[in-house]
């Protein structure tokens, strides 16, 4: 891991280009430790050559021309630069001048305390003080103009190392001359920098691809698999983590990533399909694809084919365990299950393909059963030696929740599922071919199934329960264009190969149209069945059957055939009646159907035989007449349709009306304006929207704008006999403004739910209230009092009032009602009904 990660840093760090900034520190940090301070950068320029300026060094001073020795010393000093080297000398100088001070003051007391003694002293060193203190003045100038030269010569070698970083490179034209012409030195290291980055990630990527190139080698080596195969697996293990680091560290979208990971794969399988091998060598031993007789083979020969077998299944859990488990299920047609398994079916699927698939006179599209009879004699025929020592041996290695008879039979399915693959586009233009294949994969299927294959209890389900077998058939039928194209033959060519009439008409009335009836009479029996157990049928009858019992068990019918269980029991049978009833209209109008109806009218030598049956139309059983052969049954389905919406439009009407009757017992004089909902209303919505959803949900568009329009229209009905007309109560302005918001109140229900569907029943959801609205409208108008007291909040500028109503009902002008309808919003209400609604207000006193 240490060097994998090493190459992978490597790799990182190189592919960066390089830092100017950073360049240009690492520059500097290199002239500060060469050259610590002024003394050495000195010494370096008297050394290259810098003529007088040179010489001047040697003058005695810290600045001097410093030793090896004290060129490391001073770097281990503190470094100093130019100005602190003349800032030193400025306090030499300061120091030297404080001495003579000291000096000459010194000179000055010993005078004033002896006079006479310390004159002639002074007189006598007077002299030598003067000389020395000339001879440091004079060492101090030749120190400071020493100095002085050297800040010029430094100034001027600065300088020159400046121009030569910022002027154009001389040197001989070599690759790439005319792109470097004009550059920098500066430049030039750069670009020179780039390149030894680009080369040392490319020496990084050939040393990753060298180690993983070794490690599939040392894999795949014959070296390495002694004793067995299995003694490669550090090896692939040491790649596998590689790889899995570089999959970490690096871009998903590198090439060479994408290199590596392929050699992985590569490596894996390799080392796979050497143990395949081994399997193979070890069960043809045994005459596998043959029935295997197991107990006569010899014991080398067995221990060598379980060695073969579990060395397969160890190195599965060996790759489940570094790969890990796929995140989705692969399909049963993949071909993907446990490894010796995989291996056991390759000879079978070529036998299947030399057979099948090839020149032999045993390929032959009329004959799809004998393929399928191939893969059944091969389940058959290994089951006693797979329950017998497969299954164990599979246990032992750790997959006993594996079933290995469903995993062989899984494993052979696709060899079929290829063949019918390839032959199937063939069949397309031979209808009866296509449908005697489909024919024969529906048998297959059915006889796999009984066979106990359990698609749950193979490898693949990944302990998931009750996974359901779509079989050959639903695989097939999904392709684009076959299912039509197989249901389109089914259709025309049953009658094929019936060469007359005479044999088309047995077919017609013997078979088509009785099984038709009896789909007709299973429908039907369901809807008798619901309107025997339904409360909301037999309510009305005396001693009806109100529940049920079984086994002491009581069964409460309303909870089977009420709500939203009991709307979906009947949406299914209309749906059922509803494509069938849309099927034959199809074919009714088909040329083939047609001409059969024309040819049977026509005739009348077969009048005879169709006169006493029930399930053809009038019309055939006479000279010339027309019509088709479905007409009976088309109007058979369509009455259960119609019925089956009956019951739909009865039982959602119902259950709002159950939730709705108490609400409708109450007075509408006697409302307060801030009166909370009722919470019988509140109920009875909440069972409207919850069964309008559910048909919304699973009904056709056109049905349920059509079963729309007929809940509605029976509700409005319902609420006007017992809301209005009902002799119990009358209406104030404020019971009318009450009433009105309750019926917005179920517009909007209706709206919340209808308005997200794409059906035609969004376009119009108000209109089936809309005689229920007007009479709201009539209901909510104001008396003068009332319209006096509510103006400002309530009342529209120009709004019609209650005694307006009154005038335009009762008076003989038809052009008064209805200018007085149309200020109101009102539409489609004559004067006798606005009598009768305007007859429920309190206030009417006609």
């Amino acid at each position: 891991m240490s060097a994998s990660a090493s190459i992978v840093e490597q790799i990182r760090s190189s592919s960066r280009t390089p830092n100017p900034a950073e360049l240009q520190s690492t520059l500097r940090a290199q002239l500060d430790e060469d050259f610590p301070d002024l003394a050495s950068l000195v010494d370096h320029v008297s050394q290259a050559g810098a003529g007088g300026v040179a010489g001047a060094a040697g003058i005695a001073g810290p600045s001097s021309a410093p030793s090896r020795d004290r060129i490391k010393e001073g770097k281990k000093k503190r470094k100093r630069g130019l100005k602190e080297e003349i800032a030193f000398w400025e306090a030499r100088e300061a120091e030297a001048a404080k001495e003579v001070g000291d000096a000459f003051a010194s000179w000055e007391n010993r005078t004033d305390t002896h006079p006479s003694i310390q004159l002639g002293e002074t007189s006598s060193e007077l002299p030598g003080v003067l000389e020395i203190t000339q001879t440091k003045l004079q060492a101090l100038l030749s120190d400071a103009q020493g100095l002085s030269l050297q800040r010029y010569a430094l100034a001027d070698k600065l300088a020159n190392l400046v121009a030569d970083l910022r002027s154009p490179v001389d040197g001989e034209p070599g690759p790439g001359a005319d792109a470097q012409e004009g550059q920098t030195l500066v430049q030039k290291m750069e670009g020179l920098q780039e390149e030894l980055a680009r080369l040392e990630a490319g020496l990084a990527w050939a040393s990753l691809l060298e180690r993983v190139l070794f490690l599939s080698e040392q894999t795949l080596s014959a070296e390495s698999h002694r004793p067995s195969p299995l003694a490669a697996l550090p090896h692939y293990r040491a790649l596998h983590d590689l790889v899995a680091s570089a999959e970490r560290t690096l871009p998903s979208g590198m090439a060479l990533l994408r290199i590596v990971v392929s050699a992985r794969e590569k490596s894996w399988q390799g080392l796979k399909e050497v143990m395949y091998q081994n399997l193979l060598v070890a069960a043809e031993k045994l005459k596998w694809p043959l029935r295997v007789s197991y107990p006569s083979a010899s014991a080398d020969d067995r221990r060598a084919f379980e060695r073969a077998f579990q060395d397969l299944l160890y190195l599965q859990s060996e790759g489940e365990a570094l790969h890990g488990l796929p995140s989705t299920p692969p399909h049963w047609s993949s071909g993907d299950g446990l490894y010796p398994i995989q291996a056991l079916v390759r000879p079978i699927a070529m036998r299947f393909r030399y057979h099948f698939q090839g020149s032999r006179n045993t390929n032959r599209v009329d004959k799809p059963e004998w393929a399928f009879a191939n893969i059944l004699d091969q389940i058959y025929e290994q089951q006693g030696f797979i329950e017998d020592y497969l299954q164990p041996l599979t246990n032992q290695a750790g997959y006993s929740d594996v079933d290995v008879k469903s995993e062989f039979t899984m494993l052979l399915l696709p060899i079929l599922l290829s063949l019918l693959r390839t032959r199937i586009p063939k069949l397309l233009d031979h209808p009866a071919l296509l449908a005697h294949t489909i024919y024969q994969a529906v048998v297959f299927d059915d006889t796999v199934r009984a066979g106990d294959f359990d698609l749950s209890r193979t490898s693949i389900s990944d302990g998931v329960e009750g996974v359901e077998w779509e079989g050959l058939t639903g695989v097939l039928l999904r392709e684009e264009g076959w299912s039509e194209r197989w249901l389109a033959g089914e259709k025309r060519y049953r009658y094929a190969p019936l060469p007359a009439l005479e044999h088309k008409l047995p077919f017609l009335t013997t078979i088509q149209l009785p099984m038709l009836m009896a789909y007709h009479s299973r429908v039907t029996g369901s809807l008798d069945a619901f309107e025997t157990l339904s409360s909301a049928f037999v309510r009305a009858v005396p001693g009806a059957l109100s529940g049920n019992t079984r086994g002491g068990v009581h069964v409460d019918p309303a909870k089977v055939t009420g709500g939203t269980a009991g709307l979906a029991k009947l949406v299914k049978a209309t749906l059922s009646a509803g494509w069938v009833l849309e099927a034959l209209r199809a074919w009714s109008d088909d040329p083939f159907f047609v001409e059969l109806s024309a040819d049977l009218a026509n005739a009348s030598n077969l009048r005879w035989k169709i006169q006493g049956d029930q399930l053809l139309p009038v019309s055939l059983k006479s000279d010339g007449g027309d019509g088709s052969v479905f007409d009976v049954i088309i109007e058979r389905y369509a009455a259960l349709c119609q019925r089956s919406e009956d019951m739909i439009v009865r039982l959602v009407t119902v259950e709002v009306e159950n939730d709705l009757k108490q609400h409708l017992q109450r007075r509408w004089d006697d409302t307060d304006e801030n009166d909370e909902p009722d919470a019988s209303l509140l109920n009875a919505l909440a069972t409207f929207t919850t069964l309008l959803k559910s048909l919304a949900a699973d009904v056709p568009p056109l049905v349920l704008s059509r079963l729309y329009r007929r809940i509605v229209n029976h509700l409005s009905n319902h609420i006007q006999q017992r809301a209005v007309y009902a002799g119990w109560s009358k209406f104030t302005a404020t019971g009318g403004q009450a009433f009105y918001t309750e019926i917005t109140d179920w517009v909007h229900a209706a709206i919340g739910v209808l308005e997200t569907t794409a059906t035609p029943a969004n376009t119009g959801i108000e209109a089936p209230w809309t005689a229920l609205l007007d009479i709201a409208k009539i209901l909510r108008l104001s008396t003068e009092d009332h319209e006096q007291r509510k103006r400002e909040s309530e009342k529209e500028a120009g709004a019609p009032t209650f005694a307006q109503a009154m005038a335009a009902a009762w008076s003989d002008g038809e052009e008064s009602l209805r200018m007085f309808l149309e200020r109101a919003g009102v539409e489609g209400m004559g004067r006798q009904e606005l009598q009768g609604v305007l007859r429920r207000r309190v206030e009417c006193w006609r």
